[in-house]
């Protein structure tokens, strides 16, 4: 799944894995540092299934 983030005026696709019975999403250690202030929204995050 994707997480689609706004970076520089274009929207970028943050690849990630889910477990939605547990509903936690993983992503590693160097996309969450890359992408941090995106990810650490208030409003939340949009899951994608598709690019």
């Amino acid at each position: 799944m994707f997480i689609p983030l706004i970076r520089n005026g274009q929207e970028k696709m943050v690849t990630v894995s889910v477990v939605k019975e547990d509903r936690i999403i993983y992503i590693s250690k160097e996309m969450f540092k890359l992408y941090e202030h995106g990810l650490s929204e208030v409003d939340g995050i949009e899951l994608r299934k598709k690019f």
